[in-house]
């Protein structure tokens, strides 16, 4: 009986213990959203075809590094951190999958920053602090 109590115990400590803390390289930082909001400076024509469900790309970051997912596939899409001055600090252009995670190491120290992410004619930006 207590052979099937410890069992139990340790099935259910597993069950606890997080997925990435199981699976991942031992070390984890918590990821913090970034709330992303699309630029509209860019207006559509009135003649262009725009009546698609748009798809937010969503993005998040650790400390160390800044993650961007999408649901979609986005080709080429620029991406471009700066810091509360507008100095450009990290930078990139990539194609992100649907489904996976694109990572963007981030080299700053704390601060206000800005990401921003130029994709096919759309525009999206978001703050966070490190």
């Amino acid at each position: 009986m207590k052979t099937l109590t410890v069992i139990l115990w340790l099935t259910g400590l597993l069950w606890a213990v997080p997925a990435h803390a199981k699976f991942g390289n031992g070390i984890h930082k918590e990821e913090v959203f970034i709330m992303l909001a699309k630029d509209n400076k860019l207006k559509p024509k009135w003649d262009e075809n725009r009546r698609s469900i748009p798809c937010l790309p969503t993005a998040t970051h650790d400390g160390e590094s800044l993650y961007i997912y999408s649901d979609v596939l986005m080709e080429e899409c620029g991406i471009t951190v700066k810091d509360d001055q507008g100095n450009v600090v990290e930078s990139a252009i990539a194609t992100i999958l649907p489904g996976q995670c694109f990572r963007l190491m981030l080299d700053v120290e704390g601060g206000n920053y800005r990401v921003e992410l130029e994709c096919g004619g759309d525009c999206y930006y978001g703050h966070f602090e490190m």
